[in-house]
């Protein structure tokens, strides 16, 4: 019970209440005695390793397994305060991104903003100039007929310039990049990365 108390419970949860506070000064006695002990380290690793091969248990294979999801899930609910509730639920969000499609996060079609290629040329400009986007959206006519994206800065230094007409405009749209609505979020976000 002493043992228990005094070696087991009570220091690990005190560690954990306060860790750089324990751990720092605890280093100063730990890293000599590390390197004292090594040798009586190695020799008691060395009978239990054998031991346990004759039991037909052999450690170095569990060296390379890694926590499932739910083993992780559950290593972070069970932080309790080591772990703040903000950053707890962000980690169960990541946690949950292969179950989330781009579908979850898209914006509604009433909710997009873009610029009409057929309105007269100082309205693009003004819109281009009020836009809070770096990429902006580009129709023709209606929301439904995309033309592509033109990336702002690219358009606003060619304004600078003083060679912005509606020539130069429409060689500066990109295609759009169309991605099906059921894609897991994941996978999307390595698409991006890769086409950049």
């Amino acid at each position: 019970l002493v043992v228990l108390i005094f070696a087991e419970v009570a220091p690990k949860t005190m560690a954990a209440l306060n860790p750089e506070r324990l751990a720092f000064p605890a280093a100063w006695v730990y890293t000599p005695l590390l390197k004292l002990m090594m040798p009586m380290v190695w020799l008691v690793n060395l009978m239990a390793n054998a031991v346990l091969r004759g039991l037909g248990v052999y450690p170095d294979d569990a060296e390379g397994n890694a926590l499932s999801r739910e083993e992780l899930r559950t290593v972070v609910n069970e932080a309790g305060a080591m772990i703040p509730k903000r950053h707890q639920k962000m980690l169960l969000n990541i946690l949950d991104l292969e179950k989330i499609t781009v579908d979850d996060i898209m914006i509604p079609r009433s909710e997009l903003d873009g610029i009409d290629l057929e309105a007269p040329i100082e309205d693009i400009v003004e819109q281009l100039e009020q836009t809070p986007y770096t990429r902006v959206l580009l129709y023709r006519g209606s929301i439904d007929h995309v033309a592509g994206f033109v990336h702002s800065r690219r358009a606003m230094q060619a304004l600078l310039d003083g060679n912005l007409t509606r020539e130069t405009f429409e060689n500066l749209i990109r295609e759009p990049y169309f991605i099906p609505k059921n894609t897991p979020l994941n996978r999307q976000l390595l698409n991006f990365q890769r086409n950049r």
